[in-house]
């Protein structure tokens, strides 16, 4: 039984089982489109229906869940334009965040990035594709730290989990390419070339929505013959 905490702990334990939801939506744990009860939900995390549903709410409030009726929520769709409006988001932030880093890196803010490049590099070099991706998101968190704005910071921090979601692939499909680009952005950075940083950080940036758009056309073609095949278990 879940032992009573006190506000503090209730706040606590609500951020703890935000945390697991959101990973557990990220990974497709819980799929686009599935349905969400506060029951299953407190079984499954151990816990009573208040941290749960302050859970769902955060999540609501992130773009995650839908709330379709007042007992009824859904892990929400991302459709082709949300994944456009993320990428202009991506620009926005990204871009300038790594002209910014130009300007005011500092020693650990260097030492972060080449150490993360690096591990990214020999992840690619492994074909450890799985831990390519999470490097990716930590390089892009590294380069937005560097940027010296907390806001930028922020902003990127708010993307971070949403891009991971709907671009989780990306990384994985170009990952020698993109480790290049990488590669460039960071000496540029480097280098204090402000402008080369965010011109870089944007053609990237393009680079990976165009495989996005390529994936969802595939995605949606593919769709559409499944739904068009007859059901074999209706033949005979």
């Amino acid at each position: 039984m879940e032992r009573s905490l006190g506000t503090t702990g209730r706040v606590s334990l609500s951020q703890r089982v935000t945390t697991d939801l959101r990973r557990d939506i990220v990974s497709g744990r819980f799929q686009q489109g599935e349905r969400l009860t506060e029951a299953r939900l407190s079984e499954l995390y151990g816990v009573s229906r208040i941290p749960v549903r302050e859970a769902l709410r955060a999540m609501e409030s992130e773009g995650f869940v839908i709330v379709k009726s007042y007992t009824e929520r859904i892990v929400a769709t991302i459709t082709f334009e949300d994944r456009q409006v993320i990428h202009e988001m991506r620009v926005a932030v990204e871009s300038r965040a790594a002209e910014r880093a130009a300007e005011n890196l500092d020693a650990a803010g260097r030492q972060k990035l080449v150490e993360t490049l690096s591990l990214g590099m020999a992840a690619v070099a492994r074909g450890d594709y799985d831990t390519v991706s999470h490097i990716n998101s930590l390089l892009h968190g590294a380069i937005a730290e560097a940027s010296g704005s907390p806001m930028l910071a922020s902003f990127f921090s708010q993307l971070g989990a949403m891009v991971t979601w709907t671009d989780s692939d990306v990384p994985k499909r170009r990952a020698i390419t993109s480790w290049m680009e990488h590669a460039d952005i960071v000496g540029s950075i480097i280098a204090s070339d402000g402008a080369a940083a965010r011109q870089k950080m944007v053609a990237h940036l393009g680079e990976v929505a165009k495989h996005v758009r390529q994936s969802t056309m595939t995605d949606d073609a593919e769709r559409a013959v499944h739904a068009d095949r007859p059901d074999a278990t209706r033949l005979g």
